[in-house]
């Protein structure tokens, strides 16, 4: 049995490419975006496609909620987009992403890069605690991160040399 085509962002694409030299593109966005809107929420490989084509719509406000609906559908580095979209105009929302993200690389990730990766993170998290005037939970935050990962001294190590 054939496996159901479900849309993604070249499809949409691809339907936006032909609606806009046809003239029809304005009354089919909407419905294109439901269908993918819909499709995401049976399908979490189609979470990532959706807030794709929110994004590249112009949609940062859409994209975040949609990535809140379906957040553990999408991969690190869409979470890291729109994060970076975000941190400047939303500091206070970048917090909980933000963990998740460290947290899932300490834990999950072996390459020898990670503690690289985390420690930016870190920075960034830092800089959306103090924006949001947290800087209580972000020393509550450090102090356990510390604590689950005391093993990691190479980690630990980077931590100390940014200053974190």
């Amino acid at each position: 049995m054939p496996t159901p085509c479900h849309p993604t962002q070249t499809h949409y694409r691809d339907l936006r490419r032909t609606a806009e030299r046809t003239g029809d593109w304005p009354a089919l966005r909407r419905e294109a975006i439901t269908r993918l809107r819909d499709a995401a929420a049976t399908h979490a490989a189609v979470a990532d496609h959706l807030v794709a084509v929110l994004l590249e719509e112009g949609e940062p406000d859409d994209a975040w909620r949609a990535a809140i609906d379906h957040r553990d559908d999408l991969p690190d580095s869409r979470w890291q987009q729109l994060i970076d979209l975000r941190q400047h105009t939303h500091p206070a929302e970048m917090v909980e992403p933000l963990q998740r993200l460290i947290e899932k690389q300490l834990s999950t990730s072996t390459d020898k890069h990670r503690y690289d990766r985390v420690t930016r993170m870190v920075k960034q998290l830092r800089t959306a605690y103090r924006s949001s005037g947290d800087t209580a939970a972000l020393r509550d935050f450090m102090d356990e991160l510390r604590d689950r990962h005391r093993r990691k001294t190479a980690f630990l190590a980077k931590l100390d040399r940014a200053q974190l």
